[in-house]
């Protein structure tokens, strides 16, 4: 016979929702959830233009280890149009990821403060155009620090920039570039620009 005064924790999630539920999943299982929910993002991903259909095959071998996908290359070759692809369907199938356009400050302040131990997914363009800026009289690299943050969460992210390994290094220093190679995939996407110039 069960004594009244026993506590079934079990009855306490009775009536929570999903959403709720989700709440007191373990970390590293919720983390286990979204490499799932990415890699079916990725397999489900069918971009049309020929630039970002070539950067397909590197996210399926990037999530398939369980890394990010760093892109580099040059600017007008199709980063950013894969970038926003992405987003694109990702938010079609109600993933919601934190998305970041680092031409600004506050884009990317936003994302740091977004980004979680539990996010699914952060999509990143344009790391590198960032600007160090004075802050209060304190230097404040908002760049280096969304590293810091997704190095920390270890979350899932795609980002481009068009800064090679060197050009990296040089802007943010080797710890930060030591700290992408270990979270994720650096993949060259080396074509060239696409723009075309057009002459009246």
């Amino acid at each position: 016979m069960k004594d009244e005064t026993e506590f079934d924790i079990r009855d306490h999630f009775k009536g929570l929702t999903k959403e709720e539920l989700d709440f007191f999943r373990p970390v590293e299982e919720k983390k286990e959830s979204a490499w799932d929910t990415v890699s079916k993002l990725a397999s489900s991903f069918n971009p049309s233009l020929e630039s970002s259909i070539m950067l397909k095959p590197a996210l399926m071998n990037a999530v398939k280890i369980k890394r990010g996908l760093f892109i580099q290359g040059r600017c007008g070759n199709g980063k950013t149009s894969f970038i926003q692809a992405l987003l694109q369907k990702a938010r079609s199938e109600n993933i919601n990821p934190v998305s970041c356009d680092c031409w600004s400050d506050a884009s990317i302040i936003s994302a740091c403060n977004s980004i979680y131990n539990t996010t699914t997914l952060a999509i990143i363009d344009d790391l590198g155009v960032d600007k160090p800026s004075m802050e209060f009289g304190t230097q404040k690299d908002y760049g280096a620090a969304l590293v810091q943050r997704l190095y920390g969460c270890k979350c899932p992210f795609v980002m481009s920039t068009n800064l090679d390994a060197t050009g990296i290094q040089a802007r943010y220093g080797e710890r930060i570039f030591d700290r992408l190679k270990e979270m994720c995939c650096i993949y060259d996407h080396a074509l060239p620009s696409f723009r075309k110039s057009v002459v009246l």
